[in-house]
């Protein structure tokens, strides 16, 4: 028995339909149409149909204006289904049911999943690798995981632990990794943002010196400098030196290995930036910046 016709707001992009066209639909390349197989498009307000059954000389599916004409359209499957079944072909066997309910349950899902994205690449298996790539996806949406800790994880499970800042690898692109700390974790975004208690896991995590890099950042953010750093994890500050509209120039301050901060003059790649960092020199700002920073370390 015929199906009735759907209303035109039934029908949602991507709706794969059956149409039926009474009288035919003229079409300039294939002449009439009284029956057609495709996928619903709006445009402006307007319903077409991406015809898949009638293409076009160029293999794309036909055009066919559903808007002025008498026609049937019978749903064969919603856009909506057709999704779900793509999203669970590109998953292909699920590892984990569900997000672990902890931070740390969560954490391990992801280190195995890594590992074994790990072990299907080394296997050569490159599309069981993307379907568990998806999955480790998944989960960290879970806890709106930044990029760039995702890669840290990613990395941790082909070089072991590591400092994204100071470990130099050819095989880490530093200023995409950023390591997580415990709290990025949490499935409450509450606890996820707790400013007190994510700078007691960097200082755990990084040592005392992470305590010294904040407040140092602190102390020259409130005296008018630009301060930045180099890489989240980086335990050293850039000053941006303003000198003109068209010359700058960068301090460094960082912590040496025995806790002793200094200040410098930031490398310079090219001879624009040696004219600067000599300027920088010569008109006081490295000693202003130097002076400052030893009365904010002995204070």
């Amino acid at each position: 028995m015929d199906q009735p016709t759907l209303p035109d707001h039934d029908l949602d992009p991507g709706d794969l339909v059956r149409v039926t066209f009474d009288p035919p639909c003229d079409d300039a390349e294939h002449g009439p149409i009284r029956e057609a197989t495709g996928t619903i498009l709006r445009v402006a307000g307007l319903v077409y149909l991406q015809a898949s059954s009638h293409r076009t000389a160029w293999r794309m599916p036909a055009i066919l204006d559903l808007n002025r004409t008498t026609r049937r359209i019978e749903r064969l499957d919603t856009a909506a289904a057709q999704r779900a079944r793509q999203a669970a072909a590109r998953r292909g066997a699920i590892v984990f049911a569900g997000p672990g309910t902890t931070a740390p349950a969560l954490l391990s899902q992801l280190d195995e999943l890594a590992g074994l994205m790990l072990g299907a690449e080394i296997a050569g298996e490159t599309a069981r690798r993307d379907e568990l790539r998806h999955q480790f996806d998944d989960l960290a949406d879970c806890v709106a995981l930044a990029k760039r800790k995702r890669t840290y994880l990613l990395h941790r499970a082909r070089i072991d632990d590591f400092h994204p800042w100071l470990t130099r690898d050819p095989r880490v692109m530093r200023i995409e990794t950023v390591r997580p700390l415990p709290a990025d974790f949490e499935p409450d975004p509450g606890a996820r943002h707790d400013r007190q208690r994510r700078l007691e896991e960097a200082i755990r995590i990084f040592g005392e010196a992470e305590r010294e890099t904040r407040r140092l950042a602190s102390v020259f953010r409130a005296a008018g400098y630009h301060v930045r750093r180099p890489h989240p994890n980086a335990q050293e500050l850039l000053l941006r030196i303003e000198m003109s509209s068209s010359m700058q120039a960068d301090i460094r301050l960082a912590c040496s290995a025995n806790g002793l901060w200094s200040a410098e003059a930031a490398p310079a790649e090219n001879k624009r930036k040696i004219r600067a960092n000599a300027r920088l020199l010569r008109d006081g700002h490295l000693e202003l910046a130097a002076r400052r920073l030893a009365r904010s370390v002995d204070g």
